[in-house]
Formats: structure tokens, C-alpha cells, sequence
């Protein structure tokens, strides 16, 4: 499921979400949010009362021709669609139009209203379905992850090869007999060291530059590596808390639901924890995708392990929990 399903319904609802926008702004419509889905115009409102209509603080940016951008400005107003869909038709009141000539800067007009009809096309009250090739990560399979994992290591040997050969080649030159004869008879020793110093800092930014790619494409490499291992280790957490739940739940069931929960949640948390700063720190190279991803349910589960056994033979830390109990 979380291989295969749980991709495609993601790219789905995205590219869903996506067409919904494209097809009705005010769908989406938030107080204090840009919409920027609309073709040539730009709007912002302040305030929204989407029972009434009601709209305050309304700036709307027609930039339909780039030479001459218009600025609308209104206190208040009402907002409604109109023509199916294919319109939103603003009733505003108490405003300023602002047109701005690109060409002739002095040209610039402010005109106020007291009211004012704008009219911003939409795409219609049509549904029309888009398609995209472009997956994020949450969106991918296993296969296509690990395909990403393989061309990010293959874009990083040619980088280490090229860092390698271009530092045997320098320093075979530096250390040879034909870097002396290179400075001219005059050069002057604070311009021979002048010069050093020039070819050191050229090749220590093409090293920088070359490493900075590769730290890239690592970052890339732990990316993709986290979210594969995390589709295998989510799914066995439940095995986790399984061995972990029956023999807390043996041990507790003399001290009421309370104690119970209080270590449910305790369990959970700890869980958490782990798995996002886990992610965090592989996300930085500071460990492994694997242990960042796994070392939760090797914890949890070690300590149901070491529960179950303790339940089992009747060790005295079962004592211990039944007094606490008590």
C-alpha cells in the first residue's frame, strides 16, 4: 500500500487541489493570502466574510500589459461569482486606481471611486483535469526513489574523479622541474609568490565548487534513502508496539486505564522524536538513513523483548511495577 497506492493517490489529490484552484480562486480564498493562479492578475484581501461576501482591505494588480501594470485599491466591497463560474465580479467601495506607464514614468495616474465593478476571469465552473509528470518524494514508489538514489551516485563519481585528476595534475606540475622556469627572469619574489597564491586560490574554489555539487547529490542520496527505508520501518513499528504493548499492559492492569495511557503516549512520543529528528539529522549527514529511520523500532522493540521476557519468567521488576501499582 504505501509502496504503490499511497504514491499515485498523493500525485492525485496534488494535482486535484491544484486544478480545483485554477478553477475556482475563491475556493481557496483566505484572508491575508495572495491568490496568484489567475493569468495577469494578482489579488489580496485583508478581511473575507465568507457568509455575507463581505470583503475589506481589497488590492487587486492587473498586469495584462506588462508596459502600463494598474493597481486597484478599495476599502470594502462584495464579492461574488458570476457567468457559472468564469467570473469574480468585485462590488468595491471607497478605492484608488493606480496606472503606471513603463515607458514613460512621469506618467503615472491615480483616479479615485467611491464605487467601482471590477470584473477578474476565472476558468469557468468547468472541471478540467491536468496532468503532470513531476513526483515529489511522497509521491514516488520504492523503484523510482531508488532510481533517483542511483543517478545522484552516478552524478557524484565523475565529480570525485574530476576533483582527483585535477589535483594529481597540479601537483605533479608544482612538484616538477618544469614549474621554476615558468616565472620570468625579473619576477621578483613577491610577485612569484603573488602568482602561487593566484593558481592556489583558483584551485581551491574549483575544489569547493566540485565539492559543493557532491554535497548536493548526497543530500539528494539521503533524501530519497530516508523516505525508502521509512516506508519499511513505519509498517514494522506496529510489530514494535505490539511486543512492547502486551507486556506493559500485563504489568499495569492492576494500576487502572491511567497508568496505561500515561505509557501509550510516553511510547508514541519517544516514537515521534526519533523519527523526525532522526530524519533531520540524516537529512544532514550527520548518520545514516537507516539508523535514523530504524533506530526507533530497534529500541522499542528490544524493550518489549526484554518485557516480555521479564513477564514470562516473573522477573522481580514485575514486583516493582505491582507495587507502583498498589
Amino acid at each position: 500500500f504505501s509502496d504503490k497506492i499511497l504514491p499515485d493517490l498523493n500525485k492525485r489529490a496534488r494535482t486535484l487541489m491544484g486544478d480545483i484552484r485554477s478553477m475556482r480562486p475563491t475556493l481557496i480564498l483566505e484572508s491575508g493570502i495572495f491568490i496568484t493562479d489567475i493569468p495577469g492578475y494578482l489579488v489580496l484581501i485583508d478581511e473575507i466574510d465568507h457568509a455575507t461576501s463581505f470583503i475589506e482591505g481589497v488590492r487587486i494588480t492587473v498586469s495584462k500589459d506588462p508596459n502600463k501594470p494598474k493597481m486597484i485599491v478599495a476599502q470594502n466591497g462584495f464579492l461574488k461569482m458570476t457567468d457559472n463560474g468564469s467570473n469574480m465580479r468585485f462590488s468595491l467601495n471607497d478605492g484608488e486606481i493606480h496606472t503606471f506607464d513603463m515607458q514613460d514614468p512621469d506618467n503615472y495616474r491615480i483616479v479615485d471611486f467611491r464605487s467601482q465593478i471590477i470584473n477578474v476571469p476565472t476558468k469557468g465552473s468547468e472541471l478540467v483535469r491536468s496532468e503532470s509528470e513531476y513526483r515529489s518524494d511522497r509521491e514516488m514508489g520504492i523503484d523510482q526513489m531508488q532510481n533517483r538514489v542511483d543517478q545522484a551516485l552516478n552524478t557524484v563519481t565523475p565529480l570525485r574523479k574530476r576533483i582527483d585528476d585535477y589535483l594529481e595534475g597540479k601537483f605533479e606540475y608544482l612538484f616538477s622541474d618544469s614549474f621554476v622556469p615558468n616565472f620570468p627572469e625579473t619576477t621578483s619574489c613577491q610577485e612569484a609568490l603573488s602568482m602561487v597564491k593566484r593558481d592556489a586560490s583558483v584551485m581551491v574554489r574549483h575544489v569547493e565548487r566540485n565539492q559543493q555539487q557532491i554535497h548536493t547529490q548526497r543530500r539528494v542520496m539521503a533524501k530519497y534513502n530516508i523516505e525508502i527505508h521509512k516506508k519499511y520501518s513505519i509498517p514494522a513499528a506496529c510489530l514494535a508496539f505490539i511486543l512492547v504493548g502486551a507486556p506493559l499492559g500485563m504489568m499495569t492492569r492492576r494500576g487502572g486505564m491511567g497508568v496505561a495511557i500515561a505509557l501509550s503516549i510516553l511510547m508514541f512520543i519517544v516514537y515521534w522524536a526519533f523519527l523526525i529528528g532522526g530524519e533531520d539529522i540524516a537529512d544532514r549527514g550527520i548518520v545514516s538513513p537507516f539508523w535514523a529511520m530504524w533506530s526507533a523500532n530497534i529500541l522499542i522493540g528490544a524493550l518489549g523483548l526484554y518485557l516480555t521476557y521479564v513477564v514470562v519468567m516473573e522477573k522481580p521488576v514485575l514486583a516493582w511495577f505491582r507495587r507502583r501499582a498498589a
